[in-house]
């Protein structure tokens, strides 16, 4: 039997969770908890790999200005 609480949506709705009430499946629903950790994990890499790409191109075009040596 199973538990009352939150389980992966049995009608299928992809990265969802539907409440079983210890009787019934009720139609709340909510996104699933592995779902929104892993989209938060993604979102965070493409900020960190966003501004390394800035920090490179700064670097690069400040670079580029400088002489080369002594006149």
């Amino acid at each position: 039997m199973t538990e009352p609480g939150w389980h992966p949506d049995p009608l299928g709705e992809g990265h969802r969770e539907r409440y079983f009430d210890g009787a019934t499946w009720t139609t709340r629903t909510r996104q699933a908890r592995d779902a929104e950790a892993a989209a938060g994990a993604r979102g965070g890499g493409r900020l960190v790999a966003a501004l390394a790409g800035v920090a490179i191109l700064v670097v690069v075009v400040a670079g580029s200005g400088a002489p080369a040596g002594p006149p």
